[in-house]
């Protein structure tokens, strides 16, 4: 689970994980699993290539940390897992181009 502000959380949990509804509780639970992919960046590269689109300081990024933010101009979330390893999160429309537009940085 990463905290995503003061009162939104992101579970990436396994296919087929059943989700609490929140019953009883002042909470809403939304699966919105079908909206997005996530794309996993790894390697000595990771941070560099992240940070070629996108405005967050990631050298200073605490791992565990995850956050809305931009590249160029496509909304994702940017979870640091590791030193060397993110999962971005994007909507699925958007994922060929992120797609293209990460390994363009890679090809440099």
């Amino acid at each position: 689970m990463a905290c995503l502000g003061p009162d939104e959380w992101l579970a990436d949990l396994p296919a087929g994980t059943v989700l609490p509804d929140g019953a009883g509780l002042p909470v809403s639970v939304v699966d919105v699993s079908s909206r997005g992919v996530v794309i996993r960046l790894e390697g000595a590269g990771a941070v560099h290539t992240l940070a070629s689109g996108c405005p967050l300081d990631l050298e200073r990024f605490a791992v565990g940390r995850a956050t809305r933010t931009v590249f160029e101009t496509v909304e994702v979330i940017v979870w640091r897992e590791a030193a060397d390893r993110f999962r971005v999160f994007v909507w699925r429309s958007f994922a060929p181009w992120l797609w293209h537009a990460l390994k363009a940085v890679e090809r440099g």
